[in-house]
């Protein structure tokens, strides 16, 4: 009985160790054709469970022992992957080319400049239109508040004024001589609402030099009558210093070389 009882624990497998320990291959044929038959001697089987124990702490013993894995962190700005002994593998920096560096410099402010030349470009044809248009319109403005916003129209009437006069002393109907008088009467009056003034020279008056032309020069031997009106052909207009239509006049003229 008790030997029925050793071959059962002996005939269980041995089960190889979790540790890191490598399974032992099984013998060719059974592993176990040496353990001694029913009814042997008790020496023979205690023999045999010894043999077994030290075969199994002999391979405990003689299994290599795992290598311990590298977990000290990587040196500052080298290379990470492990080499075989551990050591992280320290590689040179790439040399630099400064004309490739350069060149790119160069090629950037290129493209800068063109752009900055197309900027430069859509401002005249764009947005100096639009500030000419804008100034053009101010000046309207400014014209208007110094009252030559109608100096066009008033130069019209004054030139009616001066080119109609003189027929209506070839008019024999006394009703239609009157209207005609009434009506240059009113266009001096709109002239004069709006700043126009009037320039109408008198015989032996001096002479505005501003407001009149000269059309003739008449000699004479008086220094008094130098530069004096002799006779006036129109009528001339002005606002200020401005001149409409200037007065045609007729002048004596003295001549001081001749004289003496």
């Amino acid at each position: 009985m008790r030997n029925e009882e050793w071959s059962n624990e002996i005939a269980e497998p041995v089960t190889p160790c979790n540790n890191h320990c490598p399974a032992e291959e099984a013998p060719a044929g059974n592993a176990y054709d040496d353990v001694p038959a029913e009814g042997g001697d008790e020496a023979q089987i205690e023999a045999f469970i010894e043999a077994q124990i030290e075969a199994q702490t002999e391979a405990h013993v003689d299994a290599p022992a795992p290598e311990a894995a590298d977990i000290s962190p990587p040196p500052c700005g080298g290379n990470t992957t492990g080499n075989s002994s551990g050591a992280a593998e320290k590689t040179a920096p790439p040399p630099i080319d400064v004309s490739e560096n350069i060149a790119n410099i160069e090629t950037s402010l290129t493209r800068q400049t063109k752009e900055l030349r197309e900027i430069h470009k859509l401002y005249h044809t764009e947005f100096a239109g639009r500030l000419k248009k804008m100034q053009d319109e101010l000046d309207v403005y400014r014209e208007r508040e110094k009252g030559r916003v109608y100096d066009d129209i008033l130069m019209e009437l004054a030139h009616l004024y001066n080119n109609y006069l003189p027929v209506i002393d070839g008019i024999a109907d006394d009703k239609v001589y009157k209207n005609m008088g009434y009506m240059f009467e009113d266009i001096i009056q709109i002239l004069s609402t709006y700043g126009v003034s009037t320039q109408k020279s008198q015989p032996g008056a001096r002479r505005d030099t501003r407001h009149c032309q000269v059309l003739e020069r008449v000699p004479t031997n008086n220094p008094e009558l130098h530069d004096t009106v002799i006779s006036s052909r129109n009528t001339g207009f002005h606002a200020g210093n401005r001149s409409f239509i200037k007065e045609m006049v007729n002048i004596y003229i003295h001549n001081k070389e001749e004289q003496q």
